[in-house]
């Protein structure tokens, strides 16, 4: 299968769910084209999403989204072997009111784990859906 990629965070005000809605948009689009390929969303804000807390967010945009997250060192180990960036950014005083800075390119991979494709933020969901469709044949 493909593996369609995305590094993100739970309680992103923006982007991350722009971009989660149009990759299961793209999934509706696709039909049956889309079950040759897997949703993986990657944490990069592993002290807050849980493993409870992505399988809830994750539920909001499809049922092929599966949820990734490690510990610290592995998060910044499989952005870093991606090219994946992100940096907390505190908004207060607070340990706990800060936002993740992060890339927010969408990532396919081939059958055999090959970087295929990189879409950048804002790619429509019929976009997404046509170029997946043309690189799964």
């Amino acid at each position: 299968r493909y593996l369609v990629v995305y590094f993100g965070y739970t309680t992103c005000p923006d982007i991350c769910p722009t971009t989660l809605a149009d990759l299961g948009k793209a999934e509706k689009l696709l039909g049956k084209d889309a079950q040759r390929m897997q949703m993986l969303f990657i944490t990069v804000d592993p002290e807050r999403d849980s493993v409870e807390r992505m399988r809830d967010y994750l539920a909001f945009f499809g049922p092929n989204f599966i949820g990734l997250r490690g510990s610290l060192q592995e998060t910044e180990a499989i952005a870093s072997q991606f090219g994946v960036v992100y940096q907390k950014q505190y908004h207060s005083a607070s340990a706990t009111d800060y936002l993740m800075d992060h890339s927010a390119a969408v990532i396919v991979l081939d059958p055999q784990r090959r970087p295929l494709v990189l879409f950048p933020y804002g790619v429509s969901a019929e976009q997404l859906a046509g170029d997946l469709r043309r690189v799964m044949r």
